[in-house]
């Protein structure tokens, strides 16, 4: 009996679990089947990505913290009031100007401009008014305009620190940052102690990147003013954008000591303990801003992310439930339940809730991209392939989709196609180790050996740490008959990650192939004690021992198989085999019979059932028997020799010489 590579182990890419890859036989043949997970999409939508998201060479994005509304979106009134006392101007200005700071506060920007410009006919250089005008349109992106009013203001009143405070929001708005900061800079000279200009300039240099320096501007701000709450939580926004998630953590909580009621602190020391793994204390966290803020979305669609970290599904999903009664129309919020359904299986609901974000927002590339993934989930490879062209579509530089789609051609058997995909996601991604890895996989199944060596050999000079990419070199090698050499890949599989079951089995599978049997059985030993759960190496430790000649131990291989993988084909086949070597023929008969239920396109298992009938003086029945496997494999020397035998016991000479001439012409012919 042919050893058989039999494996159902998956390889989750960006190294993201201990899972490796394996190929498949069945019946002795081996197939052709790849075992990997699909890259998820990275991208973005209404500011708030969609959760689970893989970047490459990174790790799964949760929803940002809380970017609190700037410092200088104080009350308009404090500022108005202060400058209208120092001098007096028409009732008619001062009560225009009034009006629009009530329609200001109460969110009615429109109306507010339009008072700020009927005080301002009254008269045209009342700085104050300009400045709130100026205000005003900033909240309606009106930010050309808003400038305009800004420099305005500045030519009748060249130090007005608000005036300047308010032109470098704007600047800042339209990513004008350079001029931003001169603009802040500028208000620094006049007023140096300003701890509100200072959070403003630090909130410019975190747009640049340069989060030392604005954390440099917020430590200025708190030395001014060490009760602001504001500083304080820009604070652990930089150091956040930086990792440093233990400084921003205690940047919250010194946020949450000033003032416990506010949400955007609770809310980002939830997503800090997020990144953390803490998941029980950022759910704590949560619950914290829940309370303060029972209608924020952003808040329940956190909690069911970590939720779903957590395995707790049904939870996760009554709180994407609980924020889509509040924002039916949020898409994102559709995408998050959409993965929550598909990691429960759910893969038809998972499928109608992208459909849902798609109808909301038709050109949501991350909606299409795990439509896709649910349909592949369910082996609907030529829907998945639909939902993923569409995510190619709709940004073309979705390196993500294009790995997808190369996935999907692979499970189709269309290599050329699958090349061709994992080809232009290495061009937008090219040091991505799992592309190269699945590259080399289409390659060994087109038997492209070489190629798929110098595919896996680029993945190795990018992470040659990285277990998986040694265990796909061994395969390949093991292709090549280069025994010595995948066992050697094996091995280095095994220094680098000693508990990976599906190393210890390859290795196994090498010595197995080179006639050591002693080292083969000692290798899926191994593979056992790291993972008794794994069913291929159960059965390959009872081929082995059935080759050492230890048929009752390599029955208990194939009856563990078979305990957790009742039609497993191949631990029936085998178990058949070592009973008929006991003489057991009728259990025998009852196991092969057993595999050809399974699969009745088993030649070798029927060619080993008219064995057993032979042996139970049953040869009409093993004649039939072998006729079946020389129907499935008519160049099979072995049918003809035993039916050759089998009509010998009947005394058909003449059909006995016959079948033994064509099993010599077969044997002759190589």
């Amino acid at each position: 009996m042919r050893l058989i590579l039999f494996g159902i182990a998956l390889f989750v890419v960006l190294g993201t679990t201990n899972s490796e890859p394996t190929t498949v036989s069945v019946g002795g043949t081996e197939g052709q089947a790849l075992f990997e997970d699909l890259v998820n999409a990275s991208s973005k939508e209404n500011g708030f990505p969609a959760s689970d998201i893989w970047t490459w060479g990174s790790v799964p994005t949760i929803p940002g913290p809380v970017r609190e509304r700037s410092a200088m979106e104080s009350p308009l009134e404090s500022q108005i009031m202060k400058m209208s006392s120092t001098k007096t101007f028409s009732n008619a200005t001062t009560n225009w100007n009034l009006q629009g700071i009530s329609h200001f506060n109460k969110g009615q920007y429109e109306n507010a401009l339009e008072d700020f410009e009927t005080a301002l006919r009254f008269n045209q250089k009342y700085t104050p008014v300009i400045i709130n005008k100026g205000i005003a349109l900033y909240r309606l992106s009106e930010y050309n305009e808003s400038l305009q009013a800004f420099d305005e203001a500045l030519y009748l009143d060249p130090k007005s620190t608000v005036a300047l405070q308010n032109k470098g929001r704007v600047l800042k708005s339209l990513g004008k940052y350079d001029e931003a900061l001169q603009s802040f800079d500028k208000a620094l000279i006049i007023d140096e102690n300003n701890s509100a200009t200072w959070i403003e300039r630090g909130l410019v240099l975190n747009k640049m990147g340069k989060y030392k320096e604005s954390i440099a501007a917020y430590d200025k701000a708190i030395d001014l003013n060490p009760k602001s709450a504001v500083a304080w939580n820009y604070k652990g926004l930089s150091n956040f954008d930086m990792g440093r998630y233990d400084e921003a953590l205690l940047a919250f909580k010194a946020t949450i000591q000033l003032n416990e009621r506010d949400v955007s602190a609770w809310f980002n020391q939830g997503i800090i303990f997020s990144r953390l793994g803490m998941y029980n204390d950022s759910l704590e966290a949560f619950d914290k801003a829940l309370d303060l803020a029972p209608n924020s979305t952003a808040t329940l669609q956190n909690i069911g992310l970590v939720l779903k970290s957590l395995g707790k599904y049904d939870g996760a999903l009554h709180s994407f439930d609980k924020a889509l009664i509040i924002d039916q129309n949020n898409s994102v919020i559709w995408i998050d339940r959409g993965l929550v359904l598909n990691k429960m299986g759910k893969y038809n609901e998972s499928i109608a809730a992208y459909d849902k974000a798609i109808d909301l927002n038709p050109k949501s590339a991350v909606a299409w991209n795990y439509k896709g993934l649910s349909n592949f989930n369910m082996g609907r490879y030529d829907e998945a392939l639909l939902a993923f062209k569409a995510t190619i579509q709709l940004n073309e530089r979705d390196a993500s989709a294009w790995f997808n789609q190369g996935i999907t051609f692979s499970r189709l058997g269309m290599y050329n196609e699958s090349l061709q995909a994992f080809d232009e996601a290495l061009g937008l991604a090219p040091n991505s180790t799992p592309t190269l890895q699945n590259k080399g996989r289409a390659l060994r199944n087109m038997r492209k050996y070489e190629d798929a060596l110098r595919a896996l050999d680029e993945a190795l000079i990018i992470d040659k740490n990285d277990s998986t990419i040694w265990i796909d070199i061994g395969l390949v090698l093991d292709r090549m008959a280069r025994y010595n050499e995948s066992m050697a890949a094996y091995a280095k599989a095994i220094d680098l990650n000693p508990k990976s079951s599906i190393a210890w089995n390859y290795k196994g599978l090498s010595n197995f192939n080179m006639g050591r049997y002693d080292e083969a059985v000692r290798d899926f030993k191994a593979a056992l004690e790291q993972d008794q759960k794994n069913i291929p190496a159960f059965v390959n430790l009872g081929v082995a021992l059935s080759k050492l000649g230890k048929y009752a131990e390599s029955i208990l291989a194939f009856d563990e198989a078979l305990e957790s993988s009742p039609k497993n084909e191949v631990a029936w086949h085998g178990k058949g085999q070592a009973l008929g070597k006991l003489g057991k023929y009728d259990d025998a008969l009852i196991s092969l019979d057993k595999a050809l239920e399974i699969n009745q396109n088993n030649s070798a298992a029927w060619i080993d059932k008219g064995v057993v009938l032979s042996k139970l003086g049953k040869y009409n029945e093993s004649i039939a028997a072998y006729d079946r496997a020389l129907d499935l494999n008519p160049r099979s020397s072995e049918a003809r020799n035993f039916k050759g035998r089998a009509l010998e016991s009947l005394h058909m000479d003449i059909d006995s010489e016959r079948s033994y001439a064509k099993a010599r012409e077969l044997e002759n012919a190589g």
